[in-house]
């Protein structure tokens, strides 16, 4: 998966988060980085090696969650 792969998406749904508001922007990109510490904590504490993560993912889902709820 490239970085391409989020490229269109992610720009359509920050439009439409800053339509909504300045508190659904702050909800999804709250919401995304809760996600990804939650990924990161349970990846060190099932003994995963560090490395890197994308925060494209995160950053969709909180996105979306956050206009779905807001």
């Amino acid at each position: 998966m490239t970085c391409d792969d989020f490229r269109a998406p992610t720009g359509l749904l920050g439009t439409a988060m800053g339509w909504q508001g300045w508190p659904v922007v702050l909800a999804g990109t709250l919401l995304a980085w809760a996600a990804a510490a939650a990924m990161l904590i349970g990846s060190r504490a099932a003994g995963h090696p560090r490395g890197s993560m994308p925060m494209g993912p995160f950053l969709l889902g909180g996105a979306v969650l956050a206009l779905a709820l807001g």
